[in-house]
């Protein structure tokens, strides 16, 4: 008898939105410029992977990085990471005019 693996992951935010795409967040705290691993880039692809194949989405998977001070890309980060921003981005008053 073949038994399935049951896999869980955390994504700390996950927007489906209309145009396809599927943001995958992740969000890091740090004293200083976030920069990726290797080890943590690997691991971010296996959630990838998990997610994609437990929901069979066919949509565009795009992580986004939230960091408190920035984000330095590097050779992990590259073709990985799509988007990031600061934290501070997020309580920026924005004003509508209607």
């Amino acid at each position: 008898m073949k038994v399935a693996k049951s896999y869980y992951i955390q994504i700390d935010l996950v927007l489906d939105r209309a145009d396809s795409v599927i943001n995958l967040i992740e969000m890091k705290f740090h004293k200083e410029v976030y920069s990726l691993s290797k080890a943590y880039a690997e691991q971010l692809n296996q959630k990838q992977q998990i997610f994609q194949s437990t929901t069979k989405t066919k949509k565009h998977l795009s992580w986004t990085m939230i960091t408190a001070f920035g984000f330095k890309p590097n050779t992990h980060s590259i073709g990985l990471i799509e988007n990031h921003i600061t934290l501070d981005v997020l309580f920026e008053d924005i004003s509508l005019d209607y």
